[in-house]
């Protein structure tokens, strides 16, 4: 916590009856409901900012790490600088969107959205196509 949030406060250790710890396959940690269960964890003082942060990491699988399938539609949603707010995440996670990143260098959106199709090109297979055709007018 300390190093991807500097200036969060620890508080002190924290007990949840009645929950359970996992990590979603997609590499994400959340708590359960289980009656037999109790999770242990620390409690810290975080700003806004702090949570933001925390957001962008949460189940971030790197782009060149997700299966794309080649002959699959594929739509690409590409946030802004400050990255998704837990809301925004929420609706894409419910709508069957899959989080991917590019890793920890803040892009602006338009160069993020060149980086991103030039992975999943690549990913894809895309560039072995076949010459590509010119649409110029």
């Amino acid at each position: 916590m300390k190093c991807r949030c500097p200036g969060a406060q620890f508080l002190g250790r924290g007990i949840l009856p009645g929950y359970r710890f996992i990590i979603y396959s997609r590499g994400y940690a959340s708590v359960v409901k289980d009656a037999e269960a109790t999770v242990w964890g620390g409690i810290w003082k975080i700003s806004h900012s702090h949570l933001v942060t925390l957001d962008n990491y949460e189940g971030i699988m790197p782009l060149h790490r997700v299966e794309l399938p080649g002959d699959t539609p594929l739509t690409l949603a590409v946030g802004s600088e400050r990255g998704w707010s837990s809301k925004e995440r929420d609706l894409l996670r419910s709508a069957g969107y899959q989080l991917a990143g590019l890793g920890s260098r803040v892009l602006r959106a338009e160069t993020a959205t060149i980086a991103a199709l030039a992975v999943i090109k690549a990913a894809t297979g895309g560039w072995d196509t076949g010459p590509t055709v010119d649409t110029r007018v």
